[in-house]
């Protein structure tokens, strides 16, 4: 079994990391912005664990709305890759 893991980030990420082991596949922000790469990392994957906790480069709180919805946004390449 494979698990994605995107957003990889320096809280929370290693230790998902640690506990999978060889299992975890590390969808890496430059990764999200090709989507012929990031359907090779997906396509054997058989879960998927998306961080997307905080939005950066903003001074918003991430309870606005506004900031809910840009964090929506920066999500779409995962979803619309589920989706493919």
């Amino acid at each position: 079994m494979k698990i994605a893991i995107t957003w990889p980030d320096s809280f929370i990420s290693p230790h998902i990391e640690q506990m999978l082991g060889p299992a975890a596949v590390v969808i890496t922000e430059d990764i999200l912005k090709d989507q012929s790469k990031l359907d090779v990392m997906l396509t054997p994957c058989n879960a998927l664990i998306h961080i997307n906790s905080w939005l950066k480069n903003s001074s918003s709180d991430r309870n606005d709305d506004s900031a809910y919805r840009a964090m929506r946004e920066e999500a779409r390449p995962i979803l619309d890759a589920v989706d493919r």
